[in-house]
């Protein structure tokens, strides 16, 4: 879909059906984080070691100093197996040896982790929250509830995964919506302060390929939440 000042102007293929958004399910995340981060229920700064979270293989006195950001940002230096494929660990350093914050690694034990201080600290289910504060705002023609399930090995980790199913036309209802800022006729969708601090830049891409050589940017994308690109905290 080529979309221009909310119009849009081309389409190409079945744009209604639902699939995969793979890391792009990060950056729906990180919207829904903005609610409760702005209303206290989340705190960023609450470490891992806070919060309890321990894994299959424990979880180093190191790790438990990861906060909630590091974990959002995949930042928080703890490469612990997850329970769903597509992190990068082949290039992950020796665990317990990098400071949480300092250090970025595409991860998916970060995220799904995070989807789940998400559902603990909230007492809400992900894709519920989708349905609460994006289907429905934005008037998403394609949104299945049923789709929306979690996946992952828990033999490898007890956080699960949390693929979400989007159409082409419904995924250029959120592009339009950060494009306006986190505005959707008229009505502030997303706090003015959560979608700045969204598109903060974390990490350099100078950082991405120095510690994952091959990455070259092909997921960059990334915001607070948002899966594995550029942040600055």
């Amino acid at each position: 879909m080529l979309i221009h000042n909310g119009k849009v102007l081309f389409e190409y293929g079945d744009i209604e059906e639902n699939s995969y958004i793979a890391s792009c399910r990060k950056s729906i995340l990180a919207i829904l984080y903005g609610k409760y981060v702005d209303n206290g229920k989340i705190d960023l700064d609450e470490t891992i070691g806070e919060l309890g979270i321990d894994d299959v293989e424990g979880i180093l006195p190191i790790e438990k100093t990861a906060k909630v950001r590091h974990l959002i940002s995949a930042r928080s230096g703890v490469f612990h197996p997850a329970s769903y494929p597509g992190g990068m660990y082949e290039y992950s350093p020796a665990r317990g040896s990098v400071v949480p914050g300092e250090y970025w690694l595409y991860s998916n034990w970060d995220l799904n982790v995070g989807g789940y201080v998400f559902e603990q600290k909230t007492k809400r289910n992900i894709y519920d929250e989708i349905t609460r504060q994006l289907a429905k705002p934005l008037e998403m023609q394609d949104w299945d509830r049923s789709l929306q399930r979690k996946d992952g090995d828990p033999a490898l980790s007890k956080y699960l995964a949390y693929p979400i199913w989007f159409s082409t036309r419904d995924m250029a209802r959120v592009g339009q919506l950060m494009l306006n800022e986190g505005k959707w006729n008229g009505k502030q969708v997303i706090s003015k302060a959560w979608f700045n601090e969204m598109i903060q830049q974390r990490t350099t891409h100078k950082e991405i390929n120095k510690n994952v050589p091959t990455f070259r940017g092909s997921h960059v994308s990334m915001g607070i939440v948002i899966c594995g690109g550029c942040t600055k905290m």
